[in-house]
């Protein structure tokens, strides 16, 4: 039997960390995710094959280049402020960057990355590469559709009440006008039972086009449900607002639909923004001045 301090206990423990390093070293190497061991200034000293394969390049060729040399140039502060604060004793950093491939792309990635530990004086860090990029994009077409409308593509209430908010602080802060247009298509039912929700639905899409063309890159056109839009235009003033109403009320102008169905008028209200007001309370305005709009239309035929 061989006892712990016996030469052969010695030599079976050395044997055993020897082949436990040939397996991690392995491990490493055949990772499935990218990985890579580099100097605390960003130097890569080792990389798997994993890395390679998302940058596009050689493993041989990456040895002795820098991370932050292929770092988004928007990116590269906090890489290295990452990497101060590993030296300085954090435990683990994690953070998103972006990375140029030999493709000429850009993937995003969340780097982890640790010391390791190697005594007071290591100078290595292992950094774990995770390709977020389709976790990503996924996420922002969940909020994209999350806030805007899917039958017009333009913003849905949610985000026009979100940014009329914002668009309310700013014109008190800077004293600025900032009006809101309501605007309802009229006699859509008639279109529907006419013609069939489908041209209904072609109508709204081509309102809701026809907005998009009349504003400019700093207002938001929304449908609020139904046959209800919503123009935010800040920095517009109450001599403007009716300008552009009165373009807007110009429905009859839509493209490629005149020749299918009797087209629809559309309703308009205005309201010009108080200082202090809430977001619903403007809107409201404006569905009020719309709705008088439409009885003084009517009122002389």
């Amino acid at each position: 039997m061989t006892h712990v301090g016996d030469p052969g206990a010695e030599r079976g423990q050395d044997g055993y960390e020897d082949a436990l390093s040939r397996r991690m070293l392995r491990a490493f190497h055949d990772a499935p995710v990218a990985m890579a061991v580099c100097h605390d200034e960003g130097r890569l000293v080792v990389a798997n094959a994993a890395l390679g394969s998302l940058l596009g390049r050689d493993v041989e060729d990456l040895l002795g280049d820098t991370l932050f040399g292929i770092t988004h140039p928007d990116d590269v502060l906090a890489a290295r402020a990452a990497c101060r604060a590993l030296q300085r004793g954090t435990a683990v950093s994690r953070q998103e960057t972006r990375l140029h491939t030999a493709r000429g792309d850009v993937v995003t990635v969340l780097v982890s990355g640790a010391r390791l530990d190697e005594g007071d004086d290591s100078d290595h860090v292992v950094l774990h590469l995770e390709d977020i990029g389709p976790r990503k994009e996924l996420e922002a077409r969940l909020t994209h559709q999350a806030l805007h409308d899917p039958l017009t593509g333009v913003a849905n209430r949610a985000l026009f009440l979100d940014r009329l908010e914002h668009a309310l602080a700013h014109a008190d802060r800077e004293s600025e006008t900032l009006t809101v247009l309501f605007v309802d298509v009229d006699r859509l039912k008639s279109v529907n039972d006419s013609h069939g929700h489908a041209i209904g639905d072609d109508v709204l899409v081509a309102v809701a086009r026809h907005l998009d063309s009349l504003t400019r890159p700093g207002d938001t056109v929304a449908r609020l449900g139904g046959d209800e839009f919503a123009v935010l235009c800040p920095r517009t003033g109450p001599d403007e607002a009716p300008l552009l109403a009165a373009r807007i009320r110009e429905v009859a102008a839509l493209d490629g639909l005149s020749t299918r169905v009797s087209l629809p008028t559309a309703s308009v209200g205005i309201a010009v923004a108080r200082r202090g007001d809430r977001p619903e309370q403007v809107l409201h305005r404006a569905d009020t001045a719309m709705y008088a709009s439409r009885r003084r239309r009517r009122s002389t035929g």
